[in-house]
């Protein structure tokens, strides 16, 4: 996190704290290879929330996100407006994602 800027830094810590309270799951493991749905889900979401809320580049994301190739944030994004297109499909994904935004705004 060291080419981020002071104000990204502080939404990212505020961000994963909110997915912990909301999810009980750990930042290590949102990082880590895994692919459970459960995790990436949680891991999509909190991409689409540093790229909406932060200046950091999809680079960056995905280094902060355990290593992950700029590409993987491009098919992350897509995949959340394919939520938002068809938004009954996908309800529980939007409400999560509601929630934690709500709670992290700043």
């Amino acid at each position: 996190m060291n080419n981020i800027i002071k104000s990204d830094k502080i939404f990212i810590a505020k961000l994963e704290a909110v997915i912990y309270e909301y999810t009980g799951i750990d930042t290590d493991v949102i990082k880590s290879k895994t692919r459970k749905s459960e995790i990436v889900i949680i891991r999509f979401i909190q991409a689409w929330l540093m790229k909406k809320y932060t200046f950091m580049s999809l680079c960056s994301i995905g280094n902060h996100l355990g290593g992950r190739d700029h590409s993987t944030i491009i098919h992350v994004l897509k995949t959340i407006e394919d939520w938002y297109e068809q938004p009954k499909m996908f309800a529980p994904e939007l409400k999560m994602l509601e929630a934690i935004e709500r709670e992290v705004k700043i």
